[in-house]
């Protein structure tokens, strides 16, 4: 930063997952593609009810499958500048114990040692970001985009907003954090 860059449009906006809000932030939002289409009204999220207690994702092309048998923590949004450069942009992780998540195509997870703390695990055939795993820990963060609708989860918490890229603005009204949450965890 600073790119010069600005958000130009949200697309796709009716097919955003059911744990965030795009907000209001004056970028206009478009049902599908912007391409001879007319901007739409920014639309809520109808809550779907409770938070299942059963979870699956996977990856694009379906080499990595993964199930969790439990709760999952709200997803965070982190705005590091690795996390941006890794997914492209600022991504939403939810988390999940790993005694409670079942893998199938392990042997198709890459990982990726991102420092000394956590390593990021994403399909070795489509590319699609996955997980990221701390060191030494119980849970597992699990990429929110990657789980199947409906999750019954929310955003929680965004993370690192002082390396926020300038090209964006967060209007959700969700708590912002300028580093990390250590201190004040989310709990699941």
């Amino acid at each position: 930063t600073p790119t010069g860059l600005t958000l130009a449009a949200h697309i796709w906006a009716r097919h955003q997952g059911d744990y965030y809000e795009i907000g209001e932030d004056g970028v206009p939002h478009y049902a599908e593609s912007s391409r001879g289409s007319q901007p739409i009204a920014n639309e809520k999220i109808s809550p779907d009810g409770p938070q299942p207690g059963v979870h699956a994702g996977g990856c694009e092309c379906g080499a990595v499958k993964y199930q969790v048998n439990g709760r999952m923590r709200g997803v965070l949004v982190c705005h590091c500048g690795q996390c941006r450069r890794f997914h492209g942009h600022a991504p939403g992780y939810s988390a999940a114990r790993r005694a409670e998540m079942k893998i199938e195509g392990e042997n198709n997870i890459a990982w990726y040692s991102a420092s000394d703390e956590a390593k990021r695990g994403y399909c070795r055939h489509c590319g699609s970001t996955l997980f990221w795993a701390p060191n030494g820990r119980d849970t597992v963060s699990v990429s929110a985009g990657s789980l199947k609708a409906p999750t019954g989860l929310k955003t929680v918490r965004h993370i690192f907003v002082d390396d926020k890229s300038d090209y964006y603005r967060i209007a959700d009204g969700v708590p912002q954090f300028p580093g990390t949450a250590k201190l004040d965890p989310v709990t699941f």
